[in-house]
């Protein structure tokens, strides 16, 4: 039982990872723009990471207890509350994966920008 239990354990993705990935691979220019890009993209990997991570974690649902702690400790924006809440109205499960779709889209609007 253990086994499995670290088998699962190893393959979650670190944040971390992602963001050495997006840092040497990604180019979104030198200016303040492209670094402000870079710390959205691996805060949303971030945000990603503690609401899947809360639903069994009992020491980070103990730490952000409701999705607004997470804007209250800054790695969720008012806005994005928001839209999260919209979606609220018609998914009922685990919306852990909205902030890789904004991951995903900003990327997107880079590659297309050329960075």
């Amino acid at each position: 039982m253990v086994s499995r239990w670290w088998k699962q354990y190893n393959l979650l993705p670190w944040p971390d990872s992602f963001g050495m990935l997006v840092t040497g691979l990604y180019n979104t220019g030198s200016g303040v723009r492209g670094r402000m890009m870079k710390r959205n993209i691996i805060r949303y990997v971030n945000l990603s990471y503690c609401i899947a991570l809360r639903t069994v974690s009992f020491r980070l649902k103990k730490r952000f207890p409701t999705i607004e702690h997470l804007v209250d400790a800054g790695i969720m924006e008012l806005n994005e509350l928001e839209e999260f809440r919209r979606l609220d109205e018609t998914i009922s499960a685990n919306k852990w994966f909205l902030p890789l779709v904004w991951v995903a889209k900003m990327i997107g609007k880079g590659v297309e920008e050329g960075h």
